[in-house]
């Protein structure tokens, strides 16, 4: 179990490595430091995981719609812009919120569930196992109806 651990908080590590990005700041004496700071939109991309081709491209598509959006008060007055931010702001997070949702699905494929969230991955500390009549038949019909195999296997785990 401590080795899991180990993987898990490897796994960790390397998300959150990834995801900083270095900004330079300036110190209360003037000097320009360059500091990492974690970058908040690539960490919440890094955690989805989505069966298409096409993901990076649409996450790239939403970071445009959502720059476009901040870079309205440039272009026109105050009110109107404002107005539009808003706007694009709530698709922004609509768009979100329909990626998170796709991200979090299971696939399912005869009676074998495929974990494929990041979340699912890094919960699951051991191997399922699903004991079926046939397994058991080539055994034991008698062990298979009485269930030991399965006994046998829970004593493992």
């Amino acid at each position: 179990m401590a080795q899991n651990d180990e993987i898990i908080n490897a796994l960790v590590k390397g998300v959150i490595t990834s995801c900083q990005t270095n900004k330079i700041v300036e110190t209360k004496n003037g000097e320009l430091v360059n500091e990492q700071i974690l970058n908040d939109n690539a960490f919440w991309t890094k955690t989805h995981s989505v069966a298409s081709n096409t993901f990076g491209h649409t996450i790239y598509e939403l970071n445009e719609w959502e720059r476009t959006g901040n870079d309205a008060p440039r272009n026109m007055c105050s009110e109107r812009a404002a107005d539009i931010m808003r706007d694009v702001f709530e698709i922004g997070q609509s768009m979100r919120r329909a990626i998170d949702a796709k991200s979090s699905e299971s696939i399912g494929i005869n009676q074998h569930t495929q974990n494929t969230t990041i979340l699912g991955m890094m919960g699951k500390n051991k191997q399922e196992r699903v004991i079926t009549l046939k397994d058991q038949a080539k055994k034991s019909l008698l062990s298979g109806f009485l269930g030991r195999e399965s006994d046998k296997v829970s004593e493992d785990e």
